[in-house]
């Protein structure tokens, strides 16, 4: 991969100022702005709920760990990040915050070994899968754990978990089908119509959407919050019309 220059983002939280760096290539710098200044990930308004813990399923450089740190400071967290230029840079960024924990994989339906496609133009980008987005001939090869027998031990009630994996959202949802009702919040990333339908099928019975937004055709986030989440703190769905 290309050598570009580091950028530093700086943000404050709880009283504390944080530098956010990261390979400074295309409009990373736009996309992680976002995350850290809240725009990205919509949370439930008002100041009674609070996650048990965070996992961060694609951590890429730490933003959304730390916007969520600062959202609920001192909630343990859990990072899974495959990458190694990601790593090196996510290491440093939440040295400052204690309670983390990072795990060096990918999360998907299988252990193993998978080749880690480079994004063309910046960091935010790297997928098993190939795509427009990604550079086939710049790869490295990363492990892969099954979602189905790691996140049990981790997904405690009332977690919050972001899953941003470039294509491996579904897997990663289907393997933990029998404890989504651990998940207080849900944010996750799609990357084609079909695959949003399927987010949406599979929460069905277990969740209510939070927040949404189509970035354009075949991209977008989505917001879910637990129906048992919901019912703890009412204020939360006032806005329900019967």
């Amino acid at each position: 991969m290309t050598s570009h220059l580091e950028g530093v983002i700086s943000v404050e939280g709880q009283g504390k100022k944080y530098n956010v760096a990261f390979p400074d290539r295309s409009n990373a710098r736009g996309h992680l702005l976002k995350v850290l200044s809240g725009e990205a990930y919509v949370l439930p308004e008002g100041g009674t709920f609070r996650p048990t813990q965070i996992i961060d399923i694609g951590a890429n450089v730490g933003a959304a760990t730390i916007f969520f740190q600062h959202t609920y400071p001192g909630v343990p967290i859990i990072c899974y990040e495959p990458a190694q230029e990601n790593l090196a840079y996510l290491k440093r960024n939440l040295s400052p915050i204690s309670y983390t924990e990072i795990i060096e994989c990918g999360l998907s339906d299988r252990d193993g070994t998978a080749q880690l496609f480079h994004g063309r133009l910046q960091c935010l980008q790297h997928s098993i899968h190939p795509s427009v987005e990604v550079d086939q001939s710049d790869f490295e090869v990363i492990q892969l754990r099954n979602a189905a027998t790691e996140l049990p031990k981790k997904m405690i009630p009332g977690s919050l978990v972001k899953i941003d994996t470039e294509g491996c959202e579904i897997e990663i949802l289907r393997s933990v089908a029998h404890y989504l009702k651990n998940i207080a919040l849900l944010f996750m990333e799609y990357h084609s119509e079909q695959q949003r339908r399927e987010i949406d099928r599979i929460l069905a019975s277990t969740h209510s959407l939070l927040a949404s937004n189509a970035l354009q055709v075949h991209r977008g986030n989505v917001a879910y919050i637990s129906n048992e989440t919901l019912a703890a703190h009412p204020y939360i769905g006032r806005l329900e019309v019967r």
